[in-house]
């Protein structure tokens, strides 16, 4: 990328930005692995999710299933993996359903299942395809490991301020799931649900959520390819923790396993700043152009306080000048959000600082003009 002059990223900081509310679209229900179009032989059913806390209840009459190996369609029937895990919002572990053929997939035959019951704009397809493979797979074990030592970051998180989401200053650290190597054709389809254990013996679901519009279920990890992450207050870590996983491939397993302990102790995270620009000061002083485009891009996000609660703090000028003359700066669009935010906090501070002084010598004015006036 070209070098911005100096003048032209400094005047990038003083452009305008707004917030919107936050309005989300659809449930999350459906056939959450519906673009899997492999299952092994001894699968047991696609998986079917209900939106979470619904109530919702599921008759097998509500699938169809056709084969290219059978001239009538096939009676289905439901069965429901055992989860696990214990969490409020779930409400209920008969949250993802297993929906097969009675009497079992046939190896080499092609599927398709759908859903004719009532849906109101739900996110994922109510039709899955897919062909069995022809031979089973065998079930291995799941081990944690650390990805990650624990770092101070901004987080994107779930917002409760009009917006559906911000970056906010957190610690945080990176797990791994490793599967086994031949799992992956179905790597995709793995369910994920991660906790943590506190020394007391209580144990907690991370569900990680970045969104209000994307809020935590047991479909997926925090990030891809079976990467997850649990987080704590940047400015009072707290103690160490223990994670633990559960996984499995339930198209074919009954239950998720649990994995190995995995010890967390986010008091050793780097790093001392919890805001975005103090964060990105410490960044441009240890030249990390990566971590420097990521906080850029986040810093826009970052979110308003309540004027009684500790306020994000200005990068310094010495960063400003280096962000600019950067010979690979960070994308324009990260520096434009990054710059309305930090105009507004700019404008935020001399409001608070001069206009009480403006408006005490507007009232001494008008008392002189009062006195002379008699």
């Amino acid at each position: 990328m070209k070098r911005l002059p100096v003048a032209v990223a400094l005047c990038a900081l003083l452009a305008t930005g707004g917030a919107s509310a936050c309005l989300c679209e659809g449930e999350i229900a459906g056939f959450i692995h519906a673009d899997l179009k492999r299952l092994p032989a001894n699968a047991r059913g696609a998986l079917f999710q209900l939106p979470p806390g619904s109530g919702i209840g599921l008759d097998a009459a509500a699938f169809t299933i056709v084969s290219d190996r059978h001239s009538r369609p096939i009676k289905a029937e439901i069965s429901w993996p055992t989860l696990g895990i214990h969490d409020p919002h779930l409400r209920s572990e008969r949250m993802l359903a297993r929906v097969g053929p009675v009497g079992g997939f046939q190896p080499g035959a092609r599927y398709t299942i759908t859903y004719h019951g009532a849906d109101t704009g739900w996110t994922h397809p109510l039709r899955a395809e897919f062909t069995i493979d022809a031979a089973a797979l065998k079930v291995g074990t799941y081990q944690l490991v650390l990805a990650s030592s624990p770092a101070r970051r901004m987080l994107a998180l779930e917002a409760s301020w009009g917006v559906c989401s911000s970056h906010q200053a957190a610690i945080v650290a990176e797990f791994d799931y490793r599967i086994p190597p031949h799992y992956a054709p179905y790597r995709s389809a793995m369910i994920y649900a991660s906790e943590t254990r506190g020394a007391d013996g209580s144990s907690r679901l991370t569900a990680y959520s970045p969104s209000q519009c994307q809020p935590w279920t047991p479909g997926a990890t925090a990030m891809r390819d079976g990467r997850d992450l649990v987080h704590a207050n940047c400015r009072q870590p707290g103690p160490p923790v223990t994670v633990r996983g559960h996984a499995g491939l339930l198209e074919v397993e009954d239950a998720l396993q649990t994995t190995n302990d995995l010890p967390v102790d986010f008091r050793q995270a780097s790093g001392q700043a919890c805001s975005g620009g103090g964060m990105l000061d410490e960044a441009v002083a240890q030249a990390d152009t990566a971590r420097i485009k990521e906080l850029v891009c986040a810093v826009g996000d970052e979110p308003w306080y309540l004027d009684d609660a500790p306020r994000p703090t200005l990068p310094s000028i010495t960063t400003l000048i280096k962000l600019a003359r950067m010979p690979d700066s960070p994308p324009k669009a990260c520096l434009t959000s990054a710059s309305s935010r930090w105009q507004d906090e700019v404008q935020y501070r001399f409001r608070r600082v001069f206009m009480p002084l403006l408006l005490a010598f507007d009232l001494l004015r008008r008392e002189v003009m009062r006195l002379i006036s008699e």
